[in-house]
């Protein structure tokens, strides 16, 4: 196993325990505060503002010749995203790391905006317990 595999893995596995002992203690956390102080809600939606969300990203599929939406992740470092890995994966298995694109700074899914910035993959690593039947270990990077 490569030592950046083993970082990422690592790394991976500090996120999990950092979610689950920081859960419900907000309050306490210093980094990734965004610019804005008003909080919005998923529920009914509201339209994000550019650097409202600075960390977030959005991950496309590849279809054919297009991009689909998949999902979303957060950033964790300069070449480490953090989502779902029922994003990332099909009953077949991973998706391949061609077939994904993430990009940064969008806030409309349908339109494209200068600003915007789009990366392909290196690598994906998903949770080696994820199963498609369970939302448990349900995380990748």
């Amino acid at each position: 196993m490569s030592s950046n595999r083993l970082y990422r893995i690592v790394l991976l596995c500090l996120v999990i325990c950092a979610v689950n002992s920081t859960f419900g203690m907000e309050e306490h956390i210093q980094c990734g505060r965004r610019k804005l102080s008003t909080v919005y809600l998923i529920r009914n939606g509201t339209d994000a503002i550019v650097e409202e969300w600075p960390w977030h990203v959005t991950i496309f599929h590849l279809k054919g010749d297009k991009l689909e939406y998949a999902c979303g992740g957060s950033i964790l470092d300069q070449n480490t995203i953090l989502t779902a890995a029922h994003c990332v994966t099909r009953i077949s298995g991973v998706i391949h790391r061609s077939r994904i694109s993430v990009q940064l700074g969008r806030t409309e899914l349908t339109e494209e905006q200068d600003y915007i910035q789009s990366h392909d993959v290196q690598e994906i690593i998903v949770h080696p317990q994820f199963s498609p039947n369970s939302v448990a270990h349900d995380i990748a990077l």
